[in-house]
Order: structure tokens, then sequence, then C-alpha cells
């Protein structure tokens, strides 16, 4: 009975440690990942929807996410964009656009990454982080896997969307 309750222990123990380590056991709310993809402090929003396919950070698949903020939480949001030097100001690079958008370019037709979730935005800024190349977007299209997060502010909508992409 003791060999048992000794197993029994044991086993738990070490699915405990597997939890914690392999980060099963992460309660990071959908919000605040998003605001720590971004390196900001997001404000209040008045709508948030969120989707995912994958746990996040080193898993494959897609992470989405949509808030709306008010005009005054909106406006001050978009100053600390403009205010670092990971934001831009709309409009996208073409690479870019035709990564999130699709189109096509020099004979070439592109699908879009992001399966259509993000609206065309025109006045706004972006922010583009590519985890694979230190982000030479012209190299996205070239190689066999992308792990990049797009984000795009609507200055109009006072719109926050988010995509990640690991494949």
């Amino acid at each position: 009975m003791k060999r048992y309750v000794s197993i029994v222990l044991s086993a738990a123990l070490l699915l405990a440690l597997f939890c914690t380590l392999s980060g099963c056991a992460r309660k990071e709310p959908d919000d605040a990942y998003i605001a720590r993809q971004l390196g900001l402090e997001l404000p209040a929003y008045t709508l948030f929807s969120f989707a995912r396919d994958h746990a996040g950070d080193d898993d494959e698949g897609f992470v989405y996410g949509e808030m709306t903020f008010s005009e005054e939480a909106g406006g001050q949001l978009y100053d600390k964009m403009l205010s670092t030097d990971t934001w831009q100001v709309l409009p996208l690079p073409e690479k870019l656009s035709l990564m999130v958008y699709g189109g096509s370019s020099d004979g070439t037709v592109y699908s879009s990454y992001a399966d259509n979730m993000i609206p065309e935005v025109e006045h706004g800024c972006y922010f583009y982080k590519d985890r694979s190349t230190a982000g030479e977007i012209s190299k996205s299209r070239e190689r066999f896997s992308n792990d990049f997060i797009i984000a795009i502010y609507d200055s109009e909508n006072c719109a926050l969307y988010y995509y990640e992409l690991a494949k």
C-alpha cells in the first residue's frame, strides 16, 4: 500500500513539474498576452474578441485579437504607439501588405496569411515583428516557415487588430 501511494505521489509531482515547465499551467489572460507581445500597456477596451488555434509563444498556428477602445483611450494609445520606434505610420510596405491582405506583384499572386481577418486600414499605424529573420519582410515568402506578429491600429475607429502566425 505504501508503495502504491509513493508511486501515485511521484507521478503527481512529475505531472505538476511537467506542466509548470512546459507552460500548460500558464493562465495569462488573452489581452495581457497581446499587450506583452506588443510591449504596450493597453488601456481599458470597450470590446475584445480573441481566437487562437495554438497555445502561443512557440507553438504552430495563429492567434488573432481585436480590441476597440473609447475615443479618449484610443487617442492616448495611438500617441503612445507613435512615440515608440516599433510602431510605424501606415500605409504598410508592399511586401507586408501582400502578407496581410494578399494580392499580386511582379506577375505573382499571393494569398493572405491573415485569411482576411484584418480589415484594410487607411489611417493609423502598424507593428511588425518577424521572429525568424530579424525583420526581413522580403525574405518571409521565400522560406518554408513563418513566425511573425503583425498588429494594425485603426486611428479612425480606435481599433487594434493583432495577428500572430507560427508555421
